[in-house]
C-alpha cells in the first residue's frame, strides 16, 4: 500500500547530483536544494524526482511540502513511527525528545526501501 504525491509540490534549484536521493529529504542552502544534514535538522520537503545537477548547470526539481508522499527510508521503519532526517536525506525512527520531525510513517519499512510518509515538517517534542 504506497500512497504517494498528494500534496502541494514547488520547484528548488538544485546543482549537485540528487539522482541517487530521490525521494530523500531536503532543505535549502543558499536557496539551493541539498540533503546534507545533521541528524535531526529541519527539513523543508521530500524531492519527488531524480534530479542531476551540477555547479555549472542548475537544474530544477519539484519538492513537496505536504501531505503523502514516497520517501527514502535509512533504517527501519514500522507504521505510524514519526521519522527524522538521517545525514544523507534518508528517514530513521525519532529516536530521542526534541528533534524535527519529517513526518509518520503509514507503513513499515527498511532501508534502503520507499515507504508513505504523512508530511508532518515541525519541531515536535516526541520520547
Amino acid at each position: 500500500m504506497l500512497f504517494h504525491s498528494v500534496g502541494t509540490k514547488i520547484p528548488v534549484k538544485v546543482n549537485s547530483d540528487l539522482s541517487a536521493l530521490q525521494y530523500a529529504a531536503v532543505k535549502l542552502s543558499s536557496g539551493i536544494a541539498t540533503c546534507t544534514f545533521t541528524k535531526g535538522d529541519p527539513v523543508l520537503g521530500i524531492i519527488q524526482d531524480a534530479v542531476k545537477g551540477t555547479s555549472t548547470n542548475v537544474k530544477t526539481g519539484t519538492l513537496q511540502i505536504d501531505g503523502i508522499t514516497r520517501a527514502l527510508a535509512g533504517g527501519t521503519i514500522a507504521a505510524n513511527d514519526y521519522c527524522i532526517v538521517d545525514t544523507d536525506g534518508a528517514l530513521l525512527t525519532d529516536d530521542a525528545s526534541n528533534q524535527f520531525v519529517v513526518g509518520q510513517a503509514l507503513e513499515g519499512a527498511v532501508a534502503g526501501d520507499f515507504f508513505s510518509l504523512k508530511l508532518i515538517l515541525a519541531p515536535t517534542v516526541t520520547a
